[in-house]
Protein backbone atom coordinates (compact mmCIF):
# COMPACT_ATOMS: atom_id res chain seq x y z
CA UNK A 1 0.00 0.00 0.00
CA UNK A 2 1.15 3.45 -0.76
CA UNK A 3 1.62 5.71 1.78
CA UNK A 4 -1.01 8.40 1.93
CA UNK A 5 0.79 11.49 0.62
CA UNK A 6 2.09 9.08 -2.50
CA UNK A 7 -1.89 8.81 -2.80
CA UNK A 8 -2.58 12.41 -2.64
CA UNK A 9 -0.24 12.92 -5.14
CA UNK A 10 -1.81 10.22 -7.90
CA UNK A 11 -5.27 11.55 -7.27
CA UNK A 12 -4.58 15.64 -7.17
CA UNK A 13 -2.81 14.80 -10.48
CA UNK A 14 -5.68 13.28 -11.57
CA UNK A 15 -7.98 16.01 -10.98
CA UNK A 16 -6.05 19.01 -12.86
CA UNK A 17 -7.87 19.82 -15.49
CA UNK A 18 -5.74 19.29 -18.68
CA UNK A 19 -8.09 20.76 -21.65
CA UNK A 20 -10.54 17.74 -20.47
CA UNK A 21 -13.96 18.53 -19.49
CA UNK A 22 -14.75 18.80 -16.11
CA UNK A 23 -17.37 15.80 -16.69
CA UNK A 24 -14.10 13.67 -18.06
CA UNK A 25 -12.43 14.52 -14.89
CA UNK A 26 -15.17 13.69 -12.75
CA UNK A 27 -15.94 10.11 -14.57
CA UNK A 28 -12.05 9.66 -14.09
CA UNK A 29 -12.12 10.28 -10.52
CA UNK A 30 -15.08 8.27 -10.13
CA UNK A 31 -13.81 5.11 -12.04
CA UNK A 32 -10.70 5.61 -9.41
CA UNK A 33 -13.06 5.68 -6.36
CA UNK A 34 -14.11 2.22 -7.46
CA UNK A 35 -11.03 0.60 -7.75
CA UNK A 36 -9.60 1.51 -4.44
CA UNK A 37 -12.57 1.74 -1.52
CA UNK A 38 -9.61 3.38 0.87
CA UNK A 39 -9.26 6.03 -1.43
CA UNK A 40 -13.14 7.08 -1.61
CA UNK A 41 -12.35 9.71 1.18
CA UNK A 42 -9.06 11.36 -0.51
CA UNK A 43 -11.40 11.61 -4.23
CA UNK A 44 -14.89 12.59 -2.26
CA UNK A 45 -13.17 16.53 -1.88
CA UNK A 46 -12.21 16.36 -5.34
CA UNK A 47 -15.51 15.21 -6.82
CA UNK A 48 -17.91 17.15 -5.11
CA UNK A 49 -15.29 20.46 -4.97
CA UNK A 50 -17.39 21.84 -8.22
CA UNK A 51 -20.39 20.50 -9.00
CA UNK A 52 -23.23 21.28 -11.63
CA UNK A 53 -26.97 21.06 -10.73
CA UNK A 54 -29.68 21.65 -13.29
CA UNK A 55 -33.30 22.74 -11.87
CA UNK A 56 -36.81 22.88 -12.85
CA UNK A 57 -38.48 19.93 -14.39
CA UNK A 58 -35.47 18.85 -15.89
CA UNK A 59 -33.67 17.95 -12.63
CA UNK A 60 -32.62 15.02 -11.58
CA UNK A 61 -30.28 16.23 -8.72
CA UNK A 62 -33.13 14.46 -5.94
CA UNK A 63 -32.54 10.98 -8.05
CA UNK A 64 -30.41 8.19 -6.87
CA UNK A 65 -26.55 8.96 -8.08
CA UNK A 66 -27.65 13.40 -7.79
CA UNK A 67 -26.21 15.52 -6.19
CA UNK A 68 -28.96 16.52 -3.96
CA UNK A 69 -29.65 12.88 -3.11
CA UNK A 70 -26.41 12.24 -1.88
CA UNK A 71 -26.12 15.33 0.39
CA UNK A 72 -29.45 13.96 1.98
CA UNK A 73 -27.57 10.52 2.67
CA UNK A 74 -24.40 11.79 3.86
CA UNK A 75 -25.10 15.38 4.59
CA UNK A 76 -20.69 15.50 5.51
CA UNK A 77 -20.17 15.84 1.66
CA UNK A 78 -21.57 19.37 2.08
CA UNK A 79 -17.75 20.30 2.91
CA UNK A 80 -16.45 19.61 -0.12
CA UNK A 81 -18.60 21.90 -1.84
CA UNK A 82 -16.45 25.44 -2.26
CA UNK A 83 -17.91 26.01 -6.18
CA UNK A 84 -21.82 25.63 -7.10
CA UNK A 85 -22.75 25.67 -10.95
CA UNK A 86 -27.15 26.46 -10.40
CA UNK A 87 -28.52 26.23 -14.28
CA UNK A 88 -32.24 26.93 -13.57
CA UNK A 89 -35.07 27.15 -16.45
CA UNK A 90 -38.27 29.37 -16.16
CA UNK A 91 -40.42 26.94 -15.31
CA UNK A 92 -41.03 28.20 -11.81
CA UNK A 93 -43.73 25.44 -10.63
CA UNK A 94 -41.16 23.20 -10.94
CA UNK A 95 -40.18 23.41 -6.88
CA UNK A 96 -37.67 20.56 -5.80
CA UNK A 97 -37.90 20.78 -1.90
CA UNK A 98 -34.65 18.50 -2.25
CA UNK A 99 -33.11 21.37 -3.41
CA UNK A 100 -33.34 22.74 0.05
CA UNK A 101 -29.55 20.70 0.33
CA UNK A 102 -27.82 23.83 -1.26
CA UNK A 103 -29.06 25.93 1.37
CA UNK A 104 -26.44 24.21 3.41
CA UNK A 105 -22.95 24.34 2.24
CA UNK A 106 -20.88 25.96 4.73
CA UNK A 107 -18.02 26.27 2.54
CA UNK A 108 -19.06 27.90 -0.89
CA UNK A 109 -17.20 30.51 -2.43
CA UNK A 110 -18.30 30.66 -5.42
CA UNK A 111 -22.04 30.52 -7.41
CA UNK A 112 -22.66 30.60 -10.70
CA UNK A 113 -26.25 30.88 -11.81
CA UNK A 114 -27.45 30.49 -15.09
CA UNK A 115 -30.87 31.86 -16.12
CA UNK A 116 -32.54 30.11 -19.37
CA UNK A 117 -29.72 30.85 -22.37
CA UNK A 118 -31.22 32.53 -24.95
CA UNK A 119 -34.54 33.86 -23.31
CA UNK A 120 -35.46 37.20 -24.84
CA UNK A 121 -36.95 38.72 -21.69
CA UNK A 122 -35.05 36.64 -19.46
CA UNK A 123 -36.39 35.46 -16.02
CA UNK A 124 -36.69 38.26 -13.12
CA UNK A 125 -35.02 38.41 -9.95
CA UNK A 126 -38.61 39.83 -8.49
CA UNK A 127 -40.90 37.64 -6.56
CA UNK A 128 -43.54 36.05 -9.22
CA UNK A 129 -47.07 37.51 -8.38
CA UNK A 130 -48.90 34.54 -8.46
CA UNK A 131 -48.28 32.85 -4.58
CA UNK A 132 -48.33 29.21 -6.48
CA UNK A 133 -45.31 29.92 -8.33
CA UNK A 134 -43.35 31.13 -5.00
CA UNK A 135 -40.60 28.89 -4.14
CA UNK A 136 -38.28 28.85 -1.16
CA UNK A 137 -35.75 26.57 -2.55
CA UNK A 138 -35.57 28.67 -5.65
CA UNK A 139 -33.15 30.38 -7.40
CA UNK A 140 -33.74 33.47 -5.29
CA UNK A 141 -33.48 32.22 -2.09
CA UNK A 142 -30.88 31.18 -2.72
CA UNK A 143 -28.75 33.64 -3.83
CA UNK A 144 -29.96 36.07 -1.45
CA UNK A 145 -28.77 33.26 1.35
CA UNK A 146 -25.35 33.20 0.42
CA UNK A 147 -25.00 36.54 0.08
CA UNK A 148 -26.56 37.29 3.62
CA UNK A 149 -24.49 34.67 4.88
CA UNK A 150 -21.26 36.40 3.56
CA UNK A 151 -18.91 32.68 2.33
CA UNK A 152 -19.13 34.10 -1.10
CA UNK A 153 -15.87 35.74 -2.87
CA UNK A 154 -16.88 35.12 -6.32
CA UNK A 155 -20.47 35.48 -7.76
CA UNK A 156 -21.45 35.22 -12.01
CA UNK A 157 -24.74 35.79 -12.74
CA UNK A 158 -26.50 34.91 -16.39
CA UNK A 159 -29.76 35.53 -18.03
CA UNK A 160 -31.42 37.16 -14.81
CA UNK A 161 -32.93 40.73 -14.77
CA UNK A 162 -33.81 42.79 -12.06
CA UNK A 163 -31.39 41.89 -9.51
CA UNK A 164 -30.54 44.07 -6.69
CA UNK A 165 -27.37 45.54 -7.25
CA UNK A 166 -27.20 47.56 -4.29
CA UNK A 167 -27.21 44.25 -1.60
CA UNK A 168 -24.92 41.93 -4.13
CA UNK A 169 -22.36 44.62 -3.38
CA UNK A 170 -22.96 44.25 0.16
CA UNK A 171 -21.99 41.19 0.89
CA UNK A 172 -19.15 41.27 3.34
CA UNK A 173 -16.80 38.96 1.71
CA UNK A 174 -17.57 39.00 -1.97
CA UNK A 175 -14.68 39.91 -4.26
CA UNK A 176 -14.93 39.10 -7.87
CA UNK A 177 -18.15 40.06 -9.75
CA UNK A 178 -19.26 39.29 -13.10
CA UNK A 179 -22.82 39.80 -14.78
CA UNK A 180 -23.26 38.94 -18.38
CA UNK A 181 -27.04 39.56 -19.81
CA UNK A 182 -28.73 40.67 -17.28
CA UNK A 183 -30.46 44.18 -16.20
CA UNK A 184 -29.91 45.35 -12.55
CA UNK A 185 -32.60 47.38 -10.10
CA UNK A 186 -30.91 49.92 -8.26
CA UNK A 187 -32.36 51.33 -5.49
CA UNK A 188 -31.26 53.98 -2.56
CA UNK A 189 -28.25 54.46 -1.90
CA UNK A 190 -24.36 52.79 -2.56
CA UNK A 191 -23.92 50.55 0.53
CA UNK A 192 -20.98 52.74 2.33
CA UNK A 193 -18.17 50.04 1.67
CA UNK A 194 -17.78 46.99 -0.64
CA UNK A 195 -15.05 44.23 -0.60
CA UNK A 196 -15.31 43.68 -4.16
CA UNK A 197 -11.83 43.89 -6.17
CA UNK A 198 -13.23 42.80 -9.49
CA UNK A 199 -16.44 43.70 -11.77
CA UNK A 200 -17.47 42.65 -15.28
CA UNK A 201 -20.74 43.53 -16.59
CA UNK A 202 -21.11 42.22 -19.72
CA UNK A 203 -24.46 43.32 -21.74
CA UNK A 204 -26.05 44.72 -19.03
CA UNK A 205 -29.03 46.91 -19.83
CA UNK A 206 -29.62 49.93 -17.66
CA UNK A 207 -25.88 49.66 -16.03
CA UNK A 208 -24.19 52.80 -15.64
CA UNK A 209 -20.75 53.65 -13.79
CA UNK A 210 -22.05 55.92 -11.54
CA UNK A 211 -24.23 53.65 -9.63
CA UNK A 212 -20.75 53.20 -7.58
CA UNK A 213 -19.43 55.31 -4.54
CA UNK A 214 -16.44 57.64 -4.81
CA UNK A 215 -13.47 55.89 -3.52
CA UNK A 216 -14.49 52.39 -4.23
CA UNK A 217 -11.69 50.55 -3.98
CA UNK A 218 -12.01 48.26 -6.88
CA UNK A 219 -8.55 47.13 -9.01
CA UNK A 220 -10.29 45.02 -12.03
CA UNK A 221 -12.92 46.87 -14.42
CA UNK A 222 -14.12 44.48 -18.09
CA UNK A 223 -16.08 46.75 -20.01
CA UNK A 224 -16.83 44.53 -23.10
CA UNK A 225 -19.77 44.28 -24.78
CA UNK A 226 -21.43 47.81 -21.81
CA UNK A 227 -19.74 50.39 -24.14
CA UNK A 228 -22.38 53.20 -25.42
CA UNK A 229 -23.64 56.40 -24.25
CA UNK A 230 -25.22 55.27 -21.24
CA UNK A 231 -22.31 53.85 -19.58
CA UNK A 232 -21.25 57.57 -18.24
CA UNK A 233 -25.10 59.00 -18.02
CA UNK A 234 -25.41 62.79 -18.59
CA UNK A 235 -22.97 63.98 -16.13
CA UNK A 236 -19.17 64.17 -15.76
CA UNK A 237 -17.40 61.01 -15.16
CA UNK A 238 -13.69 60.79 -13.52
CA UNK A 239 -12.59 56.86 -13.11
CA UNK A 240 -10.02 58.53 -11.05
CA UNK A 241 -11.82 59.39 -8.61
CA UNK A 242 -14.27 56.82 -8.27
CA UNK A 243 -11.88 54.09 -8.50
CA UNK A 244 -8.67 55.35 -7.03
CA UNK A 245 -7.08 51.75 -6.49
CA UNK A 246 -7.99 50.76 -10.10
CA UNK A 247 -4.90 48.55 -12.10
CA UNK A 248 -6.60 46.40 -14.63
CA UNK A 249 -8.78 47.68 -17.43
CA UNK A 250 -10.26 45.92 -20.09
CA UNK A 251 -12.63 48.09 -22.64
CA UNK A 252 -13.93 46.68 -25.76
CA UNK A 253 -16.19 48.36 -28.26
CA UNK A 254 -17.89 47.58 -31.76
CA UNK A 255 -16.79 51.23 -32.72
CA UNK A 256 -14.85 54.35 -31.83
CA UNK A 257 -17.52 56.02 -29.73
CA UNK A 258 -17.48 58.95 -27.47
CA UNK A 259 -18.07 57.81 -24.54
CA UNK A 260 -14.46 55.26 -24.90
CA UNK A 261 -13.15 58.34 -25.35
CA UNK A 262 -13.94 59.64 -22.35
CA UNK A 263 -13.29 56.28 -19.65
CA UNK A 264 -9.87 56.33 -21.29
CA UNK A 265 -9.41 59.86 -20.70
CA UNK A 266 -10.36 59.90 -16.97
CA UNK A 267 -8.10 56.10 -15.80
CA UNK A 268 -6.38 56.44 -12.79
CA UNK A 269 -2.65 54.89 -13.13
CA UNK A 270 -3.01 51.52 -14.47
CA UNK A 271 -0.29 48.84 -14.54
CA UNK A 272 -2.60 47.05 -17.02
CA UNK A 273 -4.71 47.65 -19.88
CA UNK A 274 -6.38 45.94 -22.55
CA UNK A 275 -8.10 47.57 -25.61
CA UNK A 276 -10.12 45.36 -28.08
CA UNK A 277 -11.64 47.66 -30.73
CA UNK A 278 -13.31 46.78 -34.13
CA UNK A 279 -13.03 48.57 -37.03
CA UNK A 280 -15.52 47.99 -40.08
CA UNK A 281 -14.69 50.34 -42.36
CA UNK A 282 -12.66 53.47 -40.57
CA UNK A 283 -9.09 53.76 -39.99
CA UNK A 284 -8.57 53.55 -36.27
CA UNK A 285 -7.67 56.25 -34.06
CA UNK A 286 -5.77 55.34 -31.30
CA UNK A 287 -5.63 58.77 -29.73
CA UNK A 288 -7.28 57.90 -26.32
CA UNK A 289 -5.24 54.48 -25.63
CA UNK A 290 -2.32 56.98 -26.50
CA UNK A 291 -3.33 59.56 -24.19
CA UNK A 292 -4.57 56.84 -21.53
CA UNK A 293 -0.83 55.27 -21.64
CA UNK A 294 0.94 58.42 -21.16
CA UNK A 295 -1.02 59.41 -18.03
CA UNK A 296 -0.12 56.03 -16.70
CA UNK A 297 3.65 55.95 -18.05
CA UNK A 298 5.03 55.39 -14.81
CA UNK A 299 2.77 52.27 -13.70
CA UNK A 300 1.62 50.65 -17.26
CA UNK A 301 3.34 47.20 -17.25
CA UNK A 302 1.35 45.35 -19.78
CA UNK A 303 -0.63 46.40 -22.49
CA UNK A 304 -2.47 44.15 -24.66
CA UNK A 305 -4.16 45.82 -28.17
CA UNK A 306 -6.49 43.93 -29.82
CA UNK A 307 -7.81 45.36 -33.37
CA UNK A 308 -10.37 43.68 -35.47
CA UNK A 309 -10.13 45.53 -39.19
CA UNK A 310 -10.92 44.68 -43.04
CA UNK A 311 -7.52 44.89 -45.47
CA UNK A 312 -8.82 48.72 -46.48
CA UNK A 313 -7.96 50.22 -43.34
CA UNK A 314 -4.06 51.40 -44.85
CA UNK A 315 -2.42 52.72 -41.46
CA UNK A 316 -3.32 50.52 -38.79
CA UNK A 317 0.69 49.68 -38.19
CA UNK A 318 1.83 53.22 -39.05
CA UNK A 319 -0.64 53.90 -35.90
CA UNK A 320 1.19 51.87 -33.78
CA UNK A 321 4.11 52.96 -34.46
CA UNK A 322 3.48 56.28 -33.81
CA UNK A 323 1.72 54.90 -30.51
CA UNK A 324 4.90 53.48 -29.22
CA UNK A 325 7.19 56.46 -30.54
CA UNK A 326 5.42 58.97 -28.47
CA UNK A 327 6.08 56.66 -25.03
CA UNK A 328 9.52 56.12 -25.74
CA UNK A 329 12.08 57.01 -22.62
CA UNK A 330 8.62 57.59 -20.80
CA UNK A 331 7.41 54.25 -19.86
CA UNK A 332 7.77 50.85 -18.01
CA UNK A 333 6.28 48.43 -19.90
CA UNK A 334 7.38 44.87 -19.37
CA UNK A 335 4.36 42.74 -21.89
CA UNK A 336 3.10 44.52 -25.31
CA UNK A 337 0.12 42.26 -27.17
CA UNK A 338 -0.86 43.07 -30.47
CA UNK A 339 -3.34 41.11 -32.22
CA UNK A 340 -4.63 42.35 -35.66
CA UNK A 341 -7.57 40.46 -37.21
CA UNK A 342 -8.11 40.93 -40.82
CA UNK A 343 -11.74 40.32 -40.97
CA UNK A 344 -13.27 39.15 -44.56
CA UNK A 345 -9.94 39.09 -46.01
CA UNK A 346 -11.54 36.95 -49.19
CA UNK A 347 -13.07 40.14 -49.99
CA UNK A 348 -10.04 42.21 -50.40
CA UNK A 349 -7.13 40.20 -51.98
CA UNK A 350 -4.24 40.08 -49.02
CA UNK A 351 -1.02 42.01 -50.64
CA UNK A 352 -3.34 44.05 -53.08
CA UNK A 353 -4.33 46.01 -49.90
CA UNK A 354 -1.79 45.38 -47.12
CA UNK A 355 1.31 44.13 -49.16
CA UNK A 356 2.56 47.98 -47.60
CA UNK A 357 2.00 46.66 -44.34
CA UNK A 358 5.61 44.57 -44.10
CA UNK A 359 7.40 47.78 -44.51
CA UNK A 360 5.52 49.07 -41.27
CA UNK A 361 6.61 46.28 -40.04
CA UNK A 362 10.04 46.23 -40.47
CA UNK A 363 9.74 50.54 -39.19
CA UNK A 364 8.01 49.07 -36.00
CA UNK A 365 10.90 46.18 -35.33
CA UNK A 366 14.01 48.73 -35.50
CA UNK A 367 11.98 51.24 -33.56
CA UNK A 368 11.44 49.17 -30.89
CA UNK A 369 15.26 47.47 -30.97
CA UNK A 370 16.92 50.93 -30.93
CA UNK A 371 18.26 52.01 -27.88
CA UNK A 372 15.31 50.01 -26.22
CA UNK A 373 17.78 49.69 -22.92
CA UNK A 374 16.96 53.52 -22.54
CA UNK A 375 13.73 53.83 -24.94
CA UNK A 376 11.91 50.26 -23.14
CA UNK A 377 14.27 49.74 -20.28
CA UNK A 378 11.55 47.08 -18.55
CA UNK A 379 10.55 45.58 -22.11
CA UNK A 380 10.77 41.80 -21.48
CA UNK A 381 8.01 40.54 -23.82
CA UNK A 382 6.39 41.34 -26.88
CA UNK A 383 3.64 39.19 -28.95
CA UNK A 384 2.45 40.20 -32.63
CA UNK A 385 0.09 38.27 -33.98
CA UNK A 386 -2.03 38.55 -37.60
CA UNK A 387 -5.26 36.94 -38.12
CA UNK A 388 -6.88 36.28 -41.51
CA UNK A 389 -10.08 34.82 -41.65
CA UNK A 390 -12.75 33.11 -44.29
CA UNK A 391 -16.55 33.13 -42.55
CA UNK A 392 -17.51 31.88 -45.62
CA UNK A 393 -15.65 28.33 -45.39
CA UNK A 394 -18.53 26.55 -45.05
CA UNK A 395 -20.79 27.74 -47.78
CA UNK A 396 -18.59 27.58 -50.30
CA UNK A 397 -14.72 27.23 -51.58
CA UNK A 398 -11.97 29.02 -49.32
CA UNK A 399 -11.51 32.69 -51.22
CA UNK A 400 -8.08 33.72 -48.97
CA UNK A 401 -5.16 32.63 -51.47
CA UNK A 402 -3.58 30.01 -48.91
CA UNK A 403 -0.69 30.87 -50.59
CA UNK A 404 -0.35 34.68 -49.97
CA UNK A 405 -0.93 33.93 -46.35
CA UNK A 406 2.65 31.45 -46.34
CA UNK A 407 3.93 34.46 -48.17
CA UNK A 408 2.62 37.17 -45.68
CA UNK A 409 4.22 34.90 -43.22
CA UNK A 410 7.77 34.60 -44.53
CA UNK A 411 7.56 38.45 -44.94
CA UNK A 412 6.12 39.06 -41.82
CA UNK A 413 8.97 37.06 -40.26
CA UNK A 414 11.59 38.82 -41.68
CA UNK A 415 10.38 42.23 -41.27
CA UNK A 416 10.58 41.39 -37.68
CA UNK A 417 14.62 40.10 -38.04
CA UNK A 418 16.04 42.91 -35.92
CA UNK A 419 13.13 42.38 -32.63
CA UNK A 420 14.27 38.59 -33.06
CA UNK A 421 17.69 39.06 -32.51
CA UNK A 422 17.15 41.57 -29.79
CA UNK A 423 19.02 39.99 -26.53
CA UNK A 424 16.46 40.88 -23.88
CA UNK A 425 13.52 41.18 -25.49
CA UNK A 426 11.73 37.93 -26.11
CA UNK A 427 9.50 38.00 -29.40
CA UNK A 428 6.67 35.81 -30.25
CA UNK A 429 5.34 36.30 -33.87
CA UNK A 430 2.04 34.64 -35.13
CA UNK A 431 0.40 34.77 -39.10
CA UNK A 432 -2.76 32.69 -38.40
CA UNK A 433 -5.58 31.29 -40.86
CA UNK A 434 -9.17 31.29 -39.08
CA UNK A 435 -11.58 29.25 -41.37
CA UNK A 436 -14.30 29.57 -38.95
CA UNK A 437 -17.32 31.66 -38.91
CA UNK A 438 -16.25 33.94 -35.87
CA UNK A 439 -13.20 34.69 -33.99
CA UNK A 440 -13.33 35.93 -30.08
CA UNK A 441 -9.96 37.61 -28.94
CA UNK A 442 -8.68 35.74 -25.70
CA UNK A 443 -10.36 36.75 -22.41
CA UNK A 444 -7.56 38.02 -20.07
CA UNK A 445 -9.85 39.20 -17.08
CA UNK A 446 -12.83 36.58 -17.14
CA UNK A 447 -13.92 34.91 -14.17
CA UNK A 448 -13.85 31.45 -15.06
CA UNK A 449 -16.17 29.21 -12.69
CA UNK A 450 -13.35 26.73 -12.80
CA UNK A 451 -10.43 28.79 -12.03
CA UNK A 452 -12.21 29.22 -8.36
Amino acid sequence: MFPVEIIELIINHLAVDDNRSSALVTKDLLACSLVCKPWVPLLQKHIFARPTVFGGTDSKAHLEGGLAYALSNNPALSRYITALKYSFSSDENACDTSFSQFLRLPRLQTLVMCGPVGSRNGISFKEPKAPNHACKFGFRSMLTHYLSFGSLTALTILWVKDLPFYTILSSPNLERLQLEYCSIEVVGDPPPTTSLKYFRPRLVTNFELAVFRPGTLLETLSLDGTIDESLIGSGEYDLTKVFPDLKRLYIAGVAPRRCMGKVLETVPPLEHLTFEITYVKTEPCLDSVKNSIRRCAKSLKVLNLYLTVTTLCKTVVDSLHDLFLSIKGHNVLDSVEIMIHYRHGYLHPIYENIGHTIDQWERFSTMMSTDSDMSFPSLKYIYLCIIFDDPCYFVGPTRVDRAEVIRYRKDFRNALSTLESHPVIQLRRRVRFINGRHFIFPRDVDLFFKAN
